[in-house]
């Protein structure tokens, strides 16, 4: 392999996870695309080789992305036993954001966004508008939750900041927020609950009750999603602290983002 370290503020004033990548595409001498994220790792030492032997016949691939917590913290845990919830008993997700041919670009990632960068390329433009189809390669892609709490905040805060951009320039509207907030895994649905049920004590102490109650539901219900083998009352409690700490960031960071667009000025898009 050639590396070259290419440094984002050596090409412009702009910082956006999208602009990193194009960056990156421009500056490549190969035909062949692999897309790594500050956390992920590689699972399997035949990856690159996998993806490569497949971009020789198909335009885009798919591979397995797995959870991964490779310092062993409970926060890394936590939210691991919370995945496998979804994964269920194969454990892993099939991630289609990770490999293509550069001959298979017309455009690049948009760059003024942050959050949903990846998605509105390789859902929206290439499987909706391009029609194209991934294929499947079975090796591994591992992704790093979030080791300790204020990297947690700082994932959430940012994923909030830059959301109205993305529901404002794909969807061109706000209203698929709500259906985000729902969808999410309960990441942010069941939080509010449980967040609204508080705010509602000095004021309707029935409405708190019924509040507490659909939470506990809704926490118990979710519980039961996760395989036996994986279950932890401990691990669960501590996701579930999480999750609240997790829906509190996002909704601080969306409503910044939020006011921001509105006072029309830059939402800023970085990580740092």
């Amino acid at each position: 392999f050639i590396i070259k370290l290419l440094k984002e503020e050596e090409f412009g004033l702009l910082r956006s996870p999208a602009n990193a990548r194009n960056i990156g595409i421009i500056n490549s001498s190969s035909d062949y695309i692999i897309l790594l994220d500050a956390d992920s790792i590689l699972l399997d030492v035949d990856f690159v080789a996998k993806v490569s032997k497949a971009l020789e016949n198909c335009e885009w691939v798919s591979i397995k992305l797995i959870p991964a917590g490779p310092k062993g913290t409970l926060i890394e845990k936590a939210q691991i036993m919370i995945e496998k919830a979804w994964l269920k008993e194969h454990g892993y997700y099939i991630d289609d954001r990770h490999a293509l041919r550069k001959s298979a670009l017309t455009r690049l990632f948009d760059a003024d966004l942050g959050i949903g960068e990846d998605h509105e390329f390789f859902e929206k433009y290439l499987r909706e508008k391009m029609g194209k189809r991934p294929c499947f390669v079975d090796t591994m892609l591992g992704t790093m939750v979030p080791a300790t709490l204020s990297r947690l905040i700082k994932r959430y805060l940012w994923y909030g900041r830059t959301a109205p951009l993305f529901y404002l320039k794909i969807h061109k509207n706000l209203t698929k927020v709500f259906k985000a907030i729902y969808d999410n895994r309960g990441m942010l649905f069941s939080p509010l609950i449980l967040l609204g049920a508080f705010i509602s004590i000095p004021f309707d102490r029935t409405l708190s009750l019924l509040l507490f109650i659909l939470y506990l539901y809704l926490r118990i219900r979710f519980f039961f999603k996760i395989p036996r083998k994986y279950r932890s009352l401990k691990l669960f409690t501590v996701a579930s602290i999480l999750q609240l700490i997790a829906a509190l960031s996002y909704l601080y960071g969306f409503t910044y983002g939020l006011l921001r667009i509105i006072m029309k000025s830059n939402v800023k898009v970085s990580r740092d």
